[in-house]
């Protein structure tokens, strides 16, 4: 009987990254284009952490996904892969007829894309996947030009390959959702990155600045800066951050993780203002 596994632990993360390489593998060369971000992407990004990253649930993908008009010229199966690599390995949509959130053995496997500069927020349907949609979101897009290729499971000789949001995608496209959404779970993932990638805040100035994240820098300006003003009052960017480092057992006190987000904050300022 499958596990369910309902809180962000490392072991949810564990078991999200088994369902991720049962699907990448069902899903043969078609998993190129497809950029993972969210939390299976957050621990990649700061290997060396003292606190390991809290864990996720969810497996989230991105897909680039051309414009409605061009989506209506292509092939009339063009995205029939998808749903049968879903249904594959078991996953079910989260609602009758199909959706762009799925689900399989207690892991939710959310289905995204961002078709800049299309700023609309809804579900996208795809030729030839007729229970399948995707959710368009404002903000992931900055990930698909800043990814790495990288095994989904480094520990096992043979796990399938997979893009992974880079530095500066990622921390671009969390600040999106940041904005987009407010929960205090992407305040905490955007800090934890910021602070504990090698290189610390220095190295995420210098992969957000990267000439090719141009276009989503300044596209992603206001979110980002609205998370550091907010850090630099102790609002619930650094609160978040604070409170989930605690209760993952971080022997700082509250006031030295608080005073961490806001040098960090100082320093993205500094580095991110006039951009």
């Amino acid at each position: 009987m499958a596990t369910e596994h309902h809180a962000r632990t490392t072991e949810s993360a564990d078991h999200a990254r088994a369902v991720l390489a049962r699907l990448v593998t069902a899903m043969g060369p078609h998993v190129r284009g497809i950029v993972i971000i969210g939390g299976l992407a957050a621990p990649r990004l700061a290997p060396r952490a003292t606190v390991p990253h809290e864990g996720t649930t969810d497996i989230d993908l991105l897909f680039e996904v051309a414009m409605d008009y061009d989506l209506e010229d292509s092939d009339p199966g063009a995205y029939a892969w998808l749903q049968e690599a879903l249904l594959a390995i078991g996953a079910r949509p989260g609602r009758p007829g199909g959706y762009w959130r799925w689900s399989v053995d207690g892991v939710t496997i959310d289905l995204l894309c961002d078709r800049y500069p299309n700023e609309h927020r809804g579900e996208v349907n795809l030729p030839g996947a007729r229970m399948v949609t995707v959710m368009q979101l404002p903000g992931p897009a900055a990930a698909l030009q800043d990814a790495r290729d990288e095994a989904v499971d480094p520990s096992l000789p043979g796990s399938p390959i997979v893009a992974v949001a880079g530095l500066g995608g990622y921390l671009l496209a969390k600040a999106g959702a940041a904005g987009s959404r407010g929960e205090p779970r992407d305040h905490y993932d955007f800090w934890w990155v910021t602070l504990h990638t090698d290189g610390g805040p220095a190295a995420a100035i210098e992969a957000i600045r990267q000439p090719r994240l141009e276009m989503h820098r300044r596209r992603q300006h206001q979110a980002v800066m609205a998370l550091i003003n907010d850090a630099l009052i102790s609002g619930k960017s650094a609160t978040a951050y604070a409170e989930t480092m605690l209760r993952l057992g971080s022997a700082d006190s509250h006031d030295m993780l608080i005073q961490d987000v806001v040098t960090a904050a100082e320093m993205l300022k500094g580095g991110l203002m006039h951009l």
